[in-house]
């Protein structure tokens, strides 16, 4: 496994361990796919002790803010969700700033919206972002009109899966390490 691989499944399995990259070649364009992983910063060579050490309490102390949830995965908690039986509209907001919404009916999927995206593709969408930011709406909780999903949770979460291990080759590949 090189270097990326092992980035990517550590930012797959392990979601909430910070990263950090040292690199003697690292260009814009490789820090910026870096960043779409989850990578928040690249350390370049040479560096100092001081600047490790920096760097390091950086990471350790990032806290997502109040009342949101981080370093869980969108699959996983669903999961949780299914497990309690629970109804809710859970929102998630990527990396990017990207929203969505999964709404939840006795802990199982009846609707999913992110963006111009309704239903399954939704929900397909945001199974594929990394380190989400999560929390509950409180406010609206009806089932919207649009959206719905007919689909079965664990259904979902494997071809999500499947759909972003295709994406992640991909990028692999174009990197090229």
């Amino acid at each position: 496994m090189n270097g990326f691989e092992l980035l990517a499944h550590m930012r797959s399995h392990y979601p909430a361990i910070p990263a950090v990259v040292i690199s003697a070649f690292a260009t814009p364009e490789v820090g910026e796919r870096l960043m779409r992983i989850g990578i928040l910063e690249v350390l370049e060579k040479p560096f100092g002790f001081e600047a490790l050490l920096a760097c390091i309490e950086r990471n350790l102390e990032r806290k997502p803010p109040e009342g949101e949830m981080a370093g869980i995965s969108i699959s996983a908690f669903l999961q949780l969700i299914e497990m309690e039986g629970k109804t809710c509209v859970l929102l998630a907001t990527g990396k990017t700033g990207e929203k969505g919404r999964f709404h939840l009916k006795k802990g199982r999927p009846a609707a999913a919206i992110c963006g111009e995206l309704m239903g399954e593709e939704a929900a397909y969408a945001m199974l594929a972002w990394d380190d989400p930011k999560l929390s509950f709406d409180t406010n609206n909780q009806s089932l919207p009109a649009k959206g719905r999903v007919k689909t079965p949770l664990m259904s979902l979460l494997l071809e999500g899966a499947r759909r972003k291990d295709e994406k992640l080759e991909k990028e692999i590949g174009a990197i090229g390490m």
